[in-house]
């Protein structure tokens, strides 16, 4: 926003130059700089300093007191310890509810909770003294006439806005300050404006309910935003009805936005105006207005003219001295606040100043007597704070765990999108339990993923093109509604994995890297339920059933308690099979004991041997291969299906072929020593499941 430097020092006669201006502002209120740059001519240097304009970015909670030069000039005042220049105060216009000349009715009192307005005759309109016109080119105004003008200037000097009309062109000498109805147009005036100006000259829809400001017949005003054409003021205008008001933020900013035309006035209408300042900027104009034009003063309105309710808030040294970490002398305290305009009550207790809308609590106004006393001037200190290490927290170490056992298996992480389209949605979680959001960005992202699997299989597709095989994972949060929509969103830490190869089975090989991760977390007890299985979650009830669309699904148990599943997905490409798994993490992290042995590696050699049987087909592998475990004492390192083969010719059996591992802690196997122990296993399967050696 510009400000002009001249109108600056009127208020406060103590400053030097601009530069000086420029310099407090930035370190005492708000990023200032100057933008009087006279451009740079080619050869002839760099730009130079020049005009009177300085450019200073004021935050939205300050435009209430600091949109005009005067809230400016006060900062700058209290920041230099200098007095301010306020002019003469203005005589009041008045305060009549029901003046003789005109009529105003504010039939929304919500979006407009002040409305004030005043009439004059024997109006003048005329190009501006040179004076006026200045100011207003300064700021980046386009000057029209005297009466415009006016309003424009009232509006740097105080911040308020203020619009004239016609009075003669009003129908009925009437305001009404009403929503809009359906159909209603206006067409806007070709006021003289900076960057901020907008809809000049545009015939504009009203959406209906649009605050405006219209006479007995039709909208004269976008309330707030910018005045019509058809009661502006020309060179033929005699008689004015000037107006300034508040209006409630957020509908002049859904207005602006809605009918795209942003104003100096709707910037500042939209970040809030206090209602104590109308009548004051009314008296401003209307002593301008008597002095250039030569009006005089009509009838005037205002629908609200009682004093606000003061705020009041109470200063404590020792609690400054706690926040701030410094004292603070009393003396400094009162000369600071009283030069913003805050009036000294008993007890400590201050009044704070109605333009002051963004002074609420005691920690607001120890901010603004300390940003004056200076930031540079508070000593330096080091934090007196207890320091303790964090607490451990088992979820991060269970992904740290999950990451470094995946990664040495070949596994790479991927980071997917937490949100996933509907088709996803409907193939990995039944309708019911997905939540899907109320305002979607695209169609590809209108719900929370209630699975990892989707997104996992996706990256599958997208590295099939690339590779014959992929090894991936993801450790991220799934969501679902609990206990049926409405009554609450669970989230639940998840990883998930997805092996997948071209023409190559991979089902038993994520088997066994589930395996590997679970026993690093200190379980033992790890069982697949091939049957369905009453789980512990609603989630990985539901991951068990639909997942995977029932495909080779099972279920993993983990000390006797579902932690997760394992199957095959038949949404994978064209000659690929693609195995998925999810574990839920948090569960998993509860079971774990946290007791995992070691031992060093052995030193001697390990001997494999295969053995190929013959069993029912009504046994269980898993249970034969737990039972050789058992046979082969302490020195059966390991033990695999590495084949298995089923001849419609044989009745009720089928092929299998277990590979041995034996290594001893302590010495070399002989081959005898290890044949014994071969036999010794095959007695047992074969009593135990009737298996016979091939």
């Amino acid at each position: 926003m510009k400000f002009s430097y001249p109108l600056l020092k009127k208020f406060v006669p103590a400053l030097k130059n601009k530069q000086q201006a420029i310099d407090t502002l930035t370190l005492h209120s708000f990023e200032a700089e100057d933008a009087g740059l006279r451009p740079a001519v080619a050869g002839s240097g760099p730009a130079e300093a020049g005009g009177n304009a300085i450019e200073v970015k004021l935050p939205p909670n300050r435009y209430a007191d600091c949109s005009g030069h005067i809230g400016i000039a006060r900062e700058l005042a209290a920041a230099l310890g200098v007095a301010l220049k306020f002019p003469t105060p203005p005589r009041p216009v008045g305060s009549a509810r029901a003046p003789r000349t005109f009529s105003v009715t504010v039939k929304d009192t919500d979006r407009c909770p002040r409305y004030t307005a005043c009439a004059f005759d024997n109006v003048r309109v005329a190009p501006s003294p040179a004076w006026l016109a200045k100011t207003l080119v300064e700021c980046g105004l386009r000057p029209i006439s005297n009466v415009v003008d006016i309003m424009n200037y009232v509006m740097l000097e105080t911040g308020q806005p203020l619009h004239a009309f016609d009075l003669d062109r009003l129908d009925g000498h009437a305001l009404v300050i009403r929503p809009s109805r359906a159909g209603e147009r206006i067409t806007t005036i070709s006021a003289g404006g900076g960057p901020a100006s907008g809809g000049d000259g545009t015939d504009v829809a009203l959406p209906t309910s649009t605050l405006v400001i219209a006479d007995a017949k039709r909208p004269q005003a976008i309330a707030g935003v910018k005045g019509g054409k058809e009661a502006e003021v020309t060179a033929g205008t005699t008689r004015i009805l000037v107006e300034a008001a508040t209006f409630e933020p957020s509908a002049i900013y859904r207005t602006s936005r809605t009918v795209n035309i942003s104003t100096d006035a709707s910037q500042r209408f939209a970040r809030g105006m206090p209602t104590s300042l109308p009548a004051h900027a009314l008296a401003r104009a209307a002593e301008l207005l008597e002095d250039t034009t030569h009006a005089t003063r009509g009838d005037s309105f205002d629908s609200h003219p009682q004093a606000p309710t003061p705020h009041i808030v109470r200063f404590d040294s020792e609690k400054y001295e706690r926040l701030i970490g410094a004292p603070v002398a009393p003396r400094r305290v009162i000369s600071i606040l009283t030069a913003l305009g805050f009036v000294p009550l008993k007890d400590n207790r201050w009044q704070v100043p109605p333009e002051r809308m963004d002074i609420e609590t005691f920690n607001d106004v120890a901010e603004e007597v300390v940003r004056f006393l200076g930031y540079g001037a508070l000593p330096s200190a080091a934090p007196r704070v207890a320091l303790a290490p964090p607490a451990d927290d088992p979820a991060v170490a269970a992904k740290s765990h999950v990451r470094n056992v995946l990664v040495g298996l070949g596994f790479d992480e991927v980071y997917t999108h937490s949100f996933i389209g509907h088709e996803d949605a409907k193939a990995f979680a039944p309708g019911g339990a997905v939540v899907y959001l109320e305002n979607p960005s695209s169609d590809l992202f209108e719900a929370l993923r209630p699975s990892l699997a989707g997104n996992l299989v996706g990256a599958v597709k997208t590295n099939a093109r690339f590779f014959d095989a992929c090894r991936v994972f993801e450790v991220g949060k799934v969501f679902q509604w609990a206990g049926g929509r409405g009554v609450g969103i669970t989230e639940r830490l998840m990883v998930g994995c997805a092996l997948a190869a071209k023409k190559r089975e991979t089902f038993f090989e994520l088997k066994g890297a589930l395996l590997r991760l679970l026993e690093g977390f200190g379980i033992r007890d790890i069982t697949f339920a091939v049957k369905p299985t009453n789980v512990g979650t609603a989630l990985i009830t539901h991951m068990a059933a639909n997942a995977t669309d029932g495909v080779h699904t099972v279920t993993v148990m983990a000390e006797g308690k579902p932690v997760g599943y394992i199957g095959a997905s038949p949404r994978a490409p064209r000659d690929w099979r693609v195995s998925l798994a999810e574990l839920d993490l948090e569960a998993i992290a509860a079971l774990a004991s946290g007791n995992v042995a070691f031992a060093p590696l052995s030193l001697f050699p390990s001997v494999i041997r295969d053995l190929s049987l013959r069993v029912p087909i009504s046994v269980r592998i898993g249970e034969v291969m737990r039972a050789a475990q058992a046979a082969g004492a302490d020195i059966m390192e390991d033990v695999d299906l590495v084949d298995e083969y089923i001849d419609p010719a044989w009745k009720g059996e089928q092929s299998i072929t277990l590979r041995f591992v034996f290594q001893a802690p302590d010495r070399t196997l002989t081959s005898s020593e290890v044949d014994r122990l071969v036999e010794e296993i095959a007695r047992v399967l074969a009593q135990d499941f009737r298996a016979t050696v091939r």
